[in-house]
């Protein structure tokens, strides 16, 4: 339903790439949301994790962690905006392309810290 009322929007010849890219979209949001929630509250649990021992490893890991919640969250969600308005633009490949790319940067950073910390 809501996809047809913002296909409805874009007009009464919307094509099925349309469709298609909002689902896209929508999908990809909610992926940023969920994930940028989980791991803003990720310290809670990493707090009761037990940390490496190596200091080295140890100060990745906090530079890291810092790195994905004061870049990272905010650069996966603003990364949704810009597809949206690039994608309302006409710019459909930097629409496809921008979110993945972020949301994998942002998953690696986070897959980094977990691998360093457990």
């Amino acid at each position: 339903m809501r996809a047809e009322l913002i296909t409805s929007r874009l007009g009464e010849g919307a094509s099925q790439t349309q469709s298609t890219m909002i689902i896209y979209l929508a999908t990809t949001t909610l992926i940023a949301l969920l994930s940028s929630v989980i791991w803003y509250m990720s310290p809670l649990a990493l707090g009761f994790a037990k940390w490496p021992t190596d200091p080295n490893r140890a100060e990745l890991a906090h530079w890291l962690l810092n790195l994905s919640h004061q870049f990272g969250i905010p650069l996966i969600l603003a990364a949704q905006v810009f597809a949206m308005v690039m994608a309302f633009k006409g710019y459909q490949r930097v629409a496809l392309i921008v979110p993945v790319v972020c949301l994998s940067i942002f998953l690696l950073c986070v897959g980094t810290v977990i691998n360093l910390v457990h």
